[in-house]
C-alpha cells in the first residue's frame, strides 16, 4: 500500500491509483453490504455528477477533492445501483 497522504491512504499497484478506505456512514447505507464500491473514470466529475442527477440519479457524496488525490463523487442510479466516479488521468 502506498500512502499518498495521512488523511487518505491509497493502494497503488504498479504506481497507478487503485483504491483506498473510506468510512461507510449513513450516506452509504444502500451499498454497505457489498463492502466494495466500484468506480468509473470520467473526464469531469462535476459534470458527470450533475448529469447523473438530471437523469434521475441521487448524489450520495458530492464532488470532492481528496487530499493529495483525485476528485471523486458517489451516485446512485434510478434503479438503486451505487457507484463512485473519479477523474481520469493523473491530473487529480
Amino acid at each position: 500500500m502506498n500512502t499518498a497522504s495521512e488523511e487518505y491512504p491509497r493502494w497503488s499497484p504498479a504506481g497507478e491509483d487503485f483504491g483506498g478506505p473510506v468510512v461507510m456512514d449513513d450516506a452509504f447505507a444502500a451499498c454497505r453490504s457489498a463492502n466494495r464500491l466500484p468506480y468509473l473514470a470520467v473526464a469531469d466529475v462535476d459534470t458527470a455528477a450533475a448529469t447523473a442527477q438530471e437523469a434521475g440519479g441521487e448524489l450520495l457524496m458530492p464532488p470532492t477533492s481528496v487530499p493529495a488525490g483525485q476528485r471523486i463523487a458517489v451516485v446512485r442510479d434510478p434503479r438503486g445501483a451505487v457507484l463512485g466516479i473519479h477523474r481520469t488521468g493523473d491530473q487529480g
